[in-house]
C-alpha cells in the first residue's frame, strides 16, 4: 500500500518560522483564491445595485412612476420606495 507523503516545508506567511504541509499550504491558496472571487462578485453586484439605484432615481426625477420603473429594472415597487426614501 502506498502511502502519500506528507513533507513538511517553510513558508515565510503567516510567520517565518511556522512549519506546514504542502497540502494544507495548497488548500489554504484555493480557499483565498475562493474567498478574493467571491469579494470580487459581491463588489460587482454593490456596483450593479448602486446603478440600479441611480436609474431609480434618475427615471423618478423624469417623472416616471414607481410601478413603471419598477418594471424597467425587474425590482418590486417596494424596493424603489424604498430606494427613493434612501435618497430623501
Amino acid at each position: 500500500m502506498l502511502q502519500k507523503s506528507h513533507r513538511l516545508v517553510q513558508h515565510s506567511y503567516p510567520s517565518p518560522g511556522l512549519l506546514i504541509s504542502d497540502d494544507f499550504y495548497k488548500n489554504a491558496l484555493k480557499l483565498l483564491k475562493k474567498l478574493q472571487a467571491t469579494y470580487e462578485k459581491i463588489g460587482e453586484k454593490r456596483g450593479e445595485l448602486k446603478k440600479a439605484k441611480n436609474i431609480a432615481i434618475s427615471l423618478a426625477q423624469e417623472g416616471e412612476s414607481v410601478e413603471r420603473i419598477a418594471r424597467i429594472l425587474g425590482e418590486t415597487e417596494k424596493t424603489i420606495k424604498e430606494w427613493m426614501a434612501e435618497t430623501h
